[in-house]
C-alpha cells in the first residue's frame, strides 16, 4: 500500500500556490516525471465550526483540468479494501512505475490511512510507454462520501478493473466476502460499467494448494463473480499473487515473470488455467476504445454519484430508524417512564423501590456492601504501612456495621400499603 504524494498535496494547499493556472502548470510538469498525480487526498483545513485543524478529505478539480482537457489513455483502476496490502507495490511491477514509499500495516500518522486516489498519467516521453491511464485508490472507505464517490465514477469509465482482496482478511471460511469487500463491490456495481474486465488478484492463499484450500478460493472467486453483470464475467478472471515486498531483486524478478504468463481462473467458468494469461490480460487494455474522459466531465459524473449516494444513505437510515422502532414497538408513556426512574437501582431509598420493596432494596445494598468488604480483606493481605492497614481495617468495621443494620431492616420492614391494595387486586381479581 503506497502512500500519497504529500509533497504534491502540500504544495496544492499551501497559501502561496493559488488555485487555477499554478496548480495545473505544477502537475504537467509533475506528469512529466511519471509521478501520482493526488486527485483525492486527505489534508488539515481550518473550519468555522471547530476550532483548529482538521482532518478532512478534497478533491482538486482544478489542478488536472489542464492535463486531462482531452480524452487520454484508457483507464486502469487499482483498487481494493482499505486491510489488503500490497497493491500498489504490485503495481508499480505490473506497470514498470518509478519506486514509490510504501507504508505497512502500522501507520505512524492518520493522514496516512485516510481515503485517496493518484491519477498516474502517460506523459513523461512524446511516445506513450504504457498506453493505459492509472488510478491508483489507498485505503478505500465507503465512510468517506468523497471517495466513494470519486471511486464509483472511476469505475464507470475504466476499461480494466485490478481488485486485490485477501483470503484471510476479506473473506469469511465459506468464501462470502466480509463486510468490506461487500461494500467496495456494491460500490463497483453501481457505476453500471458493463464495457470492463475486472482481474481479482487473491493473497493470502496457502502454500500447499491442497483440495480444500482450492474449494475455497473457487468459493471466493464465486462469490465476487455473484456482483458482476454476465457480460463482464466472459473477460473477467482471477490470479492467486505471492507475498512480493519480503523477497529479493531476483526472486522479485521471477516470481513477477511467472505471475504475468500464469492463466487465472476464469470467473464465468470457473475452471483453473482460463483462457489468458495475466499479461495478456494487461495488454487488451490499451487496445480499448473506451478512453478516459477530461477533468470536467469526470466531475459532471462525480456529481451524480455524489448525490445518489447521498439519497441512498438518507433512506437507508430512514429505513433503519423505522425497522429499529418497529422491533422495539411504542415508547412507554409520562406514567410508564417515571414508575422506571423511580424503579431504577441506583435511585435513593426514598423512591418507590424503597417504599414498595424495601427487601429488595436493602438486598442490592447488601449486594455492593459484601462486594466492598470483599475488595477490603482482598487488599489487606497486601504488605501496607500501619496507617493504612489501620484505615483499611476501620472501613472494613464500618461495612460490617451497615451489613448489620441493613439485615435487621429486612426483618422488620412491613410491606407498603400499596403493594397490599396490589397483591389483593391481583389475587381477588376485583
Amino acid at each position: 500500500m503506497a502512500c500519497p504524494d504529500h509533497t504534491l498535496a502540500e504544495i496544492l494547499t499551501s497559501r502561496g500556490m493559488p488555485p487555477g493556472t499554478s496548480q495545473a502548470r505544477m502537475m504537467t510538469l509533475a506528469a512529466k516525471t511519471d509521478s501520482p498525480l493526488p486527485l483525492l487526498f486527505g489534508w488539515a483545513v481550518n473550519r468555522r465550526d471547530s476550532p483548529g485543524l482538521q482532518l478532512a478529505s478534497q478533491i482538486q478539480w482544478g489542478a488536472l483540468r489542464e492535463l486531462f482537457c482531452s480524452p487520454s489513455y484508457p483507464l486502469v483502476m487499482s483498487v481494493g479494501t482499505d486491510t489488503t496490502l500490497g497493491k500498489s507495490y504490485l503495481l508499480q511491477y505490473l506497470y514498470a512505475l518509478q519506486e514509490c514509499h510504501f507504508r505497512g500495516p502500522q501507520n505512524p500518522l492518520r493522514i496516512h490511512s485516510m481515503p485517496s486516489i493518484d491519477i498516474i498519467g502517460d506523459f513523461a516521453r512524446e511516445e506513450c510507454m504504457r498506453g493505459v491511464t492509472l488510478a491508483d485508490v489507498h485505503s478505500f472507505s465507503q465512510s468517506d462520501p468523497l471517495c466513494e464517490a470519486l471511486t464509483a465514477t472511476l469505475q464507470s469509465f475504466t476499461t480494466l478493473t485490478l481488485l486485490h482482496a485477501s483470503l484471510k482478511t476479506d473473506f469469511e471460511a465459506d468464501g462470502r466476502p466480509k463486510p468490506g469487500l461487500q461494500q467496495l463491490l456494491s460500490v463497483l456495481s453501481a457505476a453500471e460499467n458493463t464495457s470492463f474486465s475486472l482481474l481479482l488478484l487473491l493473497r493470502d492463499a496457502e502454500d500447499d494448494h491442497g483440495p480444500s484450500e482450492q474449494r475455497r478460493v473457487v468459493a471466493s472467486v464465486q462469490s465476487v463473480a455473484k456482483s458482476l453483470r454476465p457480460e463482464v464475467l466472459k473477460t473477467s478472471e482471477a490470479w492467486l499473487v505471492t507475498p512480493l515486498a519480503s523477497l529479493g531483486p531476483t526472486e522479485l524478478t521471477n516470481e513477477v515473470k511467472s505471475l504475468r504468463k500464469s492463466r487465472g481462473i476464469s470467473l464465468a467458468t470457473l475452471q483453473w488455467e482460463g483462457d489468458l494469461s495475466l499479461e495478456e490480460a494487461l495488454a487488451a487494455a490499451p487496445k480499448s476504445k473506451k478512453k478516459f474522459p477530461p477533468m470536467p466531465v469526470l466531475q459532471q459524473c462525480y456529481a451524480q454519484f455524489a448525490e445518489l449516494f447521498a439519497q441512498s444513505g438518507q433512506k437507508l437510515s430512514a429505513g433503519k430508524e423505522k425497522r429499529e422502532k418497529r422491533e422495539k414497538g411504542p415508547g412507554p408513556g409520562a406514567l410508564a417512564q417515571r414508575v422506571l426512574t423511580e424503579l431504577d437501582p441506583g435511585a435513593s431509598c426514598e423512591g418507590l423501590l424503597g417504599k414498595l420493596f424495601p427487601v429488595a432494596q436493602s438486598h442490592q445494598q447488601l449486594t455492593v456492601l459484601i462486594q466492598d468488604k470483599v475488595r477490603c480483606l482482598g487488599r489487606g493481605k497486601e504488605y501496607l504501612e500501619p496507617e493504612e492497614r489501620r484505615l483499611l481495617e476501620s472501613n472494613v468495621d464500618s461495612i460490617d456495621r451497615k451489613i448489620g443494620q441493613l439485615r435487621s431492616k429486612r426483618q422488620q420492614a412491613p410491606p407498603h400499603p400499596l403493594l397490599r391494595t396490589f397483591a389483593h387486586l391481583v389475587l381477588t381479581g376485583a
